[in-house]
């Protein structure tokens, strides 16, 4: 399906009012590129958005509103309709314009995502062909929507100690599990039984879908929301690859959750935040036993004291 697209930029204080005509000229839908809140934004919907430095660089002082509209409306005449709309209420704005395909949003970026490796594991998209080399263990994910393909460093960082730690039979535990490949990768090196946390529904979908390509759904359960108890306590290595913050808010929640000894793994951590999540897992008894930086994102390893 052919739709078109006309951008509309206006400066923050404008955008409630921009918004609303928007919304009355469009007639395939309206989304918002607001980066005005995007530190408190991150950490209210934490679990499959991390705050990347080429966001943080972002424009805070205006808003982008894209207007869809199908292939056989007349754009030019809603341009003029939003210029006369927009400028009676004294709104300033800048247009930009395109055609867009809506099936390729689905499929372009796949041309871009291939097999990676991340320790002992390689990540291969569900529509790839891969043939395994000697002691490689292959992951296979469709991501979808939710984040962890493999190829961001937060998440290769969080795998490649995944990989190291299960030794066989842990219970294992998956805060914030997005694609669901922290469970994957643990459950095939030899873990029990994996349990995973994500507020996200669309993670929630992906990350089971994901376990069934693996052929490891009777070992695992997602529930949707943040981490509690309701999987028991007693996990043998817990992982959230997350954001620094929320990192440090979960601390007193993981400390019930994993056993004494067990192994908490997690990044997600812009490297300048990286002492803040040390200083505060110390506070709470872990024992920082491996910090590893990847291109600007740290991953530690420590064990619960």
């Amino acid at each position: 399906m052919q739709l078109s697209e006309i951008t509309v930029t206006v400066e923050q204080k404008d955008l409630e009012t921009a918004q609303d005509i928007a919304v009355a000229v469009a007639d395939s839908g309206i989304y918002v590129e607001d980066y005005s809140d995007l530190e408190q934004g991150c950490f209210q919907i934490t679990g499959m958005k991390l705050i990347d430095e080429e966001l943080l660089k972002k424009d805070r002082e205006h808003a982008v509103i894209h207007i869809y509209f199908n292939a056989d409306v007349d754009v030019e005449e809603k341009k003029e309709r939003l210029k006369t709309l927009l400028s009676d209420v004294g709104v300033g704005f800048d247009f930009g314009e395109r055609e867009i395909v809506e099936d390729d949003w689905s499929e372009a970026w796949k041309k871009y995502y291939h097999a990676v490796t991340a320790g002992k594991f390689k990540v291969v998209p569900c529509w790839e062909e891969y043939e395994p080399k000697d002691g490689e263990i292959v992951l296979t994910l469709d991501p979808g929507m939710a984040f962890g393909t493999g190829t961001h460093e937060s998440t290769r960082l969080c795998l490649e100690m995944v990989g190291e730690s299960v030794k066989g039979g842990e219970r294992f535990l998956d805060i914030g599990t997005g694609s669901g490949i922290l469970s994957i990768g643990a459950l095939l090196a030899g873990a029990k039984e994996a349990r995973a946390f994500d507020i996200d529904p669309v993670a929630v979908k992906m990350s089971r879908s994901n376990i069934e390509l693996n052929g490891l759904g009777d070992r695992f359960e997602v529930k949707q929301g943040g981490a509690d108890d309701s999987f028991g306590n007693g996990f043998d290595i817990i992982t959230a690859n997350i954001v620094a913050d929320v990192i440090i808010a979960i601390l007193p929640t993981v400390k019930k959750l994993i056993k004494r000894g067990g192994i908490f793994i997690t990044s997600g951590i812009i490297d300048r935040y990286a002492d803040d999540v040390v200083k505060a897992a110390e506070a709470h008894g872990f024992v920082i036993e491996t910090r590893r930086s990847d291109n600007g994102w740290t991953g530690i390893r420590m064990i619960a004291g």
